[in-house]
């Protein structure tokens, strides 16, 4: 019988054909399905590792041929960390993306005989966006699966037929305050010399520092452009790259039709307009914790000074750098210093400091309730590269373990509440799964605005199920908190190994969820007790002050932050 390869939910399902699916997030629905075959994913950690190590020389190697092509369009004669600066986020990202559905197909193709498969033509440039925050987000979209698939499919030669997709592409409402900056006087730019941007502190923390370090309080405006319907022919500039790996060729041919607007076509128009920005115009120290990812007036503002001799700092804003797959990587290659949140690294360039969300913050708690469970609504389609679920196999693991943990506990429903983040994942797949099996217990929805430790106060314990911000952030606050996580989903630096150790002696980490909530059952009522013990305490210490420290006085804090940027 003929097979064919079902990779998208638009496509034709031919009940004459054997149909291979390449997940089973395409199969939520199995009844609807005969005669078919489900493609199962099982990545171990050494692969996910060798990938990753892939994809980053994949990332060098391109960023090199890139940068004399960039140079060359906007008459510039940056070096490749000039570049980088602006592109690494959007740049990492597409590669990764597109050799995780690249080693799919070409692994599958392999296996299975296809008869035809049926791709997907969109119109062109339906995919370009004006800038890179709008790329990232059009990635969870399953229309750019299927314009990916397509375009690897075809890459990969392999027997298809096309079906043309014609939908109008939707934009979203924008503005252009450009004129509104070059008439406006109120606020010139400015001589400081720390500039601080979007950076991890309290608002009036940030208002603080501004004053120490710069003698005025400062509010930085930003650029805002409308839609650009021009679409330079320089594009196909990188078509011709030439290159003898095939990925790494695909990925120049495809650039033209993603390659954000303002790297392109807004580039010059950002960078004019810069002056009229009231940025700082010599800045001695460039410090962010968000900007380096999309704002591109900030990005090309920062590569023009720093090329005039400033240094530019990165502030550590979540759970980063504890383990080999963390986009720190990138981070680290763009700036001078990397200032952690008490991280001690074998890399010069990380400045340990401490944890910022929770600078100051005192956790008065007043219990209503013994537990509160945090939890994330993993992807069911493969989603981006991380050490936590990241395609429906995964999840479902999680999902399942998350299930069988709620239902060990000797403790009423009532008593226990359910925090979850919902990762943009409309479907939610795992709280409606909780819900058919426990009816009394409350559920939480949050979109981190409020950080998981300012839920805290009402619990006795909190129970966390990834490592992840959230955990680290208690730890800091000395706030008894258990991590409960499958080892697939858990993978430490060998650094940081020992640091870890001494969580799991305590008890505080937990991979087996029969002997986390034996420990819990047993110990819910008492829980200060195994928490202030001295023995536990000297771990928590022992973690904190290598990986999280906790700043309480706000003083101090500041004077540490200071220290760390003149």
């Amino acid at each position: 019988m003929f097979k064919t390869l079902i990779f998208s939910n638009n496509n034709f399902i031919d009940n004459n054909k054997r149909k291979i699916f390449l997940g089973e997030w395409l199969i939520l629905n199995k009844n609807k399905f005969k005669n078919y075959e489900v493609i199962k994913f099982n990545e171990k950690k050494d692969r996910k590792y060798k990938d990753f190590e892939y994809v980053k020389k994949t990332y060098e190697r391109v960023l090199n041929n890139l940068t004399p092509v960039l140079n060359n369009i906007h008459k510039k004669n940056y070096k490749k960390k000039d570049w980088e600066i602006l592109i690494f986020y959007f740049l990492s990202n597409y590669i990764f993306f597109a050799y995780d559905k690249w080693k799919l197909i070409k692994k599958i193709n392999k296996k299975h005989n296809f008869d035809t498969v049926e791709v997907f033509t969109y119109k062109k440039n339906y995919f370009l966006q004006e800038d890179s925050k709008d790329f990232f987000y059009q990635l969870k979209s399953d229309k750019w699966d299927d314009w990916l698939y397509s375009k690897i499919i075809k890459a990969q030669k392999l027997n298809f037929i096309e079906k043309k997709v014609n939908i109008k592409k939707k934009f979203k409402a924008d503005f252009d305050n450009i004129s509104k900056l070059q008439l406006q006087n109120f606020f010139p730019a400015t001589g400081n010399k720390y500039f601080l941007k979007n950076v991890v502190l309290p608002k009036f923390l940030k208002l603080k520092l501004n004053l120490i370090l710069n003698k005025n309080i400062s509010f930085y405006n930003d650029i805002n452009l409308r839609k650009n319907k021009i679409v330079s022919e320089k594009r196909n500039l990188f078509k011709s790259i030439k290159c003898n790996n095939s990925f790494e060729k695909f990925i120049y041919n495809t650039l033209s039709e993603i390659f954000p607007k303002s790297y392109l076509e807004n580039f010059s128009l950002i960078e004019k307009n810069i002056k009229f920005l009231n940025w700082p115009k010599d800045p001695k120290i460039i410090l962010t914790s968000y900007d380096h990812y999309f704002n591109e007036a900030f990005k090309i503002y920062t590569i023009n000074k720093i090329r005039n001799g400033s240094k530019f700092y990165i502030l550590q804003h979540g759970h980063q750098g504890h383990h080999d797959f963390c986009g720190t990587f990138y981070e680290k290659k763009i700036c001078n210093k990397y200032l952690s949140w008490g991280n001690n690294s074998k890399d010069k360039k990380v400045i340990p400091l401490f944890c910022t969300t929770n600078f100051g913050k005192k956790i008065k708690k007043k219990i209503k309730k013994d537990i509160i469970i945090s939890y994330t609504e993993f992807p069911l389609k493969p989603w981006k590269q991380q050490i936590y679920p990241r395609l429906i196999d995964e999840t479902k693991i999680y999902k399942d373990e998350l299930i069988n943990l709620i239902g060990s506990f000797k403790i009423n429903e009532k008593k226990i509440d359910l925090k979850y983040y919902d990762n943009n994942e409309k479907k939610k797949y795992i709280t409606n799964e909780i819900k058919k099996k426990f009816k009394k217990i409350n559920f939480i929805s949050t979109d981190k605005k409020k950080k998981g430790f300012e839920f805290s106060n009402q619990y006795r314990l909190i129970i966390e199920t990834t490592n992840s911000t959230g955990f680290i952030e208690l730890l800091s606050l000395n706030i008894p908190v258990i991590l409960i996580t499958n080892k697939k989903f858990f993978l430490i630096k060998k650094e940081y190994k020992k640091y870890y150790d001494a969580l799991i002696k305590s008890k505080i980490i937990f991979f087996d969820t029969k002997k986390a909530s034996n420990f819990i059952n047993l110990n819910i009522n008492k829980i200060n007790n195994w928490w202030f013990n001295e023995a536990t305490q000297k771990r928590i210490k022992y973690f904190c002050n290598h990986l999280c420290k906790y700043e309480g006085n706000l003083n101090n804090g500041l004077d540490k932050i200071i220290n760390k940027i003149r």
